[in-house]
């Protein structure tokens, strides 16, 4: 969210609403898959999730780290941003 309202300033408030919104159907859909997961066992459970975290942060986050700025000048250009 921090990111956003720095980089993304004239569309921040409707940005900030897609974020939060999509960041709440994540943790709904999260939690409620979790319960019939974790019945199978809690190692099973467990062991996936950090499997899970990991390929996001190394999928998303080194992407990000190699190519931020990049990025960040593509999408300033657009035209949503510039009105």
């Amino acid at each position: 969210m921090t990111y956003v309202s720095d980089c993304y300033l004239p569309v921040a408030p409707d940005a900030l609403l897609l974020v939060n919104g999509l960041k709440n159907v994540v943790a709904f859909g999260f939690l409620y898959g979790i319960v019939p997961w974790y019945l199978e066992g809690p190692a099973a459970c467990f062991g996936a999730q950090a499997g899970i975290f990991a390929a996001v942060i190394v999928g998303g986050g080194v992407p990000l780290a190699l190519f931020g700025g990049r990025i960040r000048r593509a999408t300033g250009r657009w035209r949503v941003i510039l009105e």
